[in-house]
């Protein structure tokens, strides 16, 4: 059977080409299934709402309600699979019209699951074994009294999405962290290489040269590997380098294709970094093998004076757009709540300048407010999580079952699933300043213990030390 956009394309031209009796033949075709009659629904409710037609939205949600019943593959209910209706949403997003868009929330949630438990018409996935086996204790060993200075290269991307976009802070704030401990670091980008020794280097790899350095650490999930064999690359740098230390960084586990690679990235490296903390990901490892470690911060963070913000700070786009409901949701009934979306545009600034500048924003918060939700449903541990933290503010975060393995909810930081806990939430501490200082101070010192640029030295050098020779 064609696809759903096959369909209405087709609908499309017979209306067009004024043959409506064909029109709605086809459509009287698609109302036998089920699976068809939920996304006409879906598309006449949204894609109206946008052009401000006169639509019950009421009564299509009631007739969604009715024909999920009939359908079988309910996981094809995705809104990343209709891009007209996630345009229009954003559409919607970027007029204003944040009423408007919380009107078909229900709509949308009848459609789509992962939105259904963030409006509260559904359940969110949840799993409460961490509450069993508690939080991850991260082992440390001194390397300054060990004198550990080890030379280090770092193969990582440079750009966000190619060279007009921003310039990645992955390798920057790597590159810092390590070097203001004493462990030197070296940045190249085998897609886009920014001086003579990033070629050198780059042909050492490829001719399986002896490299000097200690440890050789690969963004895993470079576009450089897109069409590359991974393993072949890590045989060709331990065939060279046969004492060299190698590790894998993952930045974003999430990704569907790299679950297809788990052989690859096991026979690739000694240790796998996973800096997002997906537990489903790093269990395809050997546990001596995982570093569950977030990107260092890289820089000094200034902990201003609190304002009286209540800030989300963060970008949308396709790979989160349930953030449109939640940002919503926040201007129509929180209007103390301050949106500040950021993007991956090219900037002039130096890369850790803008970071510092972005920090300053985090920091000046009197409460940071996170979301985890993905377009496929799944609830990551952001960056943003750690940053809130160095900088002593109070977290208030969604959901993600990981960040329990980390941190606990009540203590180190504030979580919320739906629109009404959320709002309970917001009710019960927003203005308990007391209990926001407890926890701000909290999930600082437990940043500071096991996440800060020194912790996570420390534990790297614990995990790496028996391989040195």
């Amino acid at each position: 059977m064609p696809d759903f956009n096959s369909q209405i394309e087709d609908i499309l031209k017979s209306v067009n080409a004024n043959d409506h009796e064909s029109a709605l033949t086809k459509i009287q075709t698609l109302l036998d299934n089920g699976f068809f009659v939920a996304n006409l629904i879906l598309y006449k409710g949204v894609i109206g709402k946008y052009f401000n037609k006169p639509d019950s939205v009421a009564e299509l949600t009631g007739l969604m309600r009715q024909f999920r019943q009939t359908q079988t593959h309910l996981d094809e209910n995705r809104l990343s699979k209709h891009p007209l209706i996630v345009e229009a949403l954003f559409g919607l997003f970027r007029d204003g019209r944040h009423k408007d868009l919380m009107s078909v929330s229900e709509l949308v949630g009848c459609f789509d699951d992962s939105i259904a438990a963030i409006i509260g018409t559904g359940q969110p996935p949840q799993d409460d074994s961490y509450q069993t086996t508690g939080l991850i204790e991260f082992s440390k060993s001194d390397f300054e009294k060990d004198k550990f200075s080890p030379r280090v290269i770092f193969a990582t991307r440079r750009f966000w999405d190619g060279p007009e976009s921003r310039r990645h802070d992955l390798g920057p704030r790597f590159q810092k962290a390590f070097t203001r401990h004493g462990w030197a670091m070296e940045l190249i980008d085998f897609d886009y290489p920014g001086s003579e020794s990033n070629e050198r280097i780059i042909q050492a790899v490829e001719k399986e040269e002896k490299l000097d350095c200690d440890i050789f650490m690969v963004d895993a999930q470079s576009p450089y590997f897109d069409n590359r064999d991974i393993r072949a690359f890590g045989n060709s740098v331990r065939n060279a380098n046969p004492n060299l230390i190698t590790i894998g960084v993952f930045p974003d586990s999430w990704i569907p294709s790299v679950d297809q690679k788990i052989a690859e990235y096991d026979e690739s490296f000694d240790f796998i970094w996973e800096v997002t903390g997906r537990r489903k990901f790093a269990e395809n490892f050997k546990a001596e093998k995982i570093l569950y470690l977030p990107v260092p911060i890289g820089i000094d963070v200034e902990k201003s004076n609190p304002g009286d913000k209540i800030r989300f700070s963060g970008g949308i786009n396709l790979a989160n757009f349930s953030r449109l409901f939640w940002l919503s949701h926040f201007t129509v009934n929180h209007t103390d709540i301050d949106v500040d979306i950021s993007g991956h545009e090219s900037e002039d600034t130096d890369v850790l300048d803008s970071y510092r500048k972005y920090m300053g924003r985090v920091s000046s918060a009197r409460i940071g407010i996170n979301l985890t939700t993905r377009t496929n449903g799944t609830q990551i541990v952001p960056g943003r999580a750690y940053e809130t933290m160095a900088a002593g503010v109070p977290l208030v975060q969604e959901y993600a079952e990981d960040m329990h393995q980390f941190f606990e909810p009540g203590v180190h930081y504030l979580e919320f699933s739906n629109f009404e806990e959320f709002d309970e939430l917001s009710r019960r501490y927003f203005n308990d300043e007391t209990a926001l200082k407890e926890i701000g101070v909290a999930g600082y010192q437990k940043f500071k213990n096991d996440f800060s640029d020194h912790a996570i030295l420390s534990h790297v050098y614990d995990r790496i030390k028996s391989k040195l020779t």
